[in-house]
């Protein structure tokens, strides 16, 4: 919350304007927490999360997977939240 690394930010390039969708934050165990937002770093194509769970509550320190798809594929990766 003092405005600095307040957001994980995935950026990608997506030069065919592909549709993005299913973009979800899991636990280690596979439970969804949160939904991926639209990013605005810089301009880019781009994906963020808070660290919030989807109500809005402080998700725990831990290892998350971030999910999403761009068209036909499926792409995803592990991030760290540290409080």
């Amino acid at each position: 919350g003092d405005g600095v690394w307040d957001e994980f930010n995935i950026i990608f390039e997506n030069p065919e304007g592909l549709a993005i969708s299913a973009a979800k934050v899991y636990d280690l165990s596979g439970a969804e927490v949160a939904s991926l937002k639209a990013g605005t770093y810089n301009s880019e194509a781009s994906l963020a999360w808070d660290g919030r769970r989807s109500g809005g509550g402080k998700a725990a320190a831990g290892i998350y997977i971030y999910q999403f798809k761009a068209g036909d594929k499926t792409y995803n990766g592990t991030v760290v939240l540290a409080r």
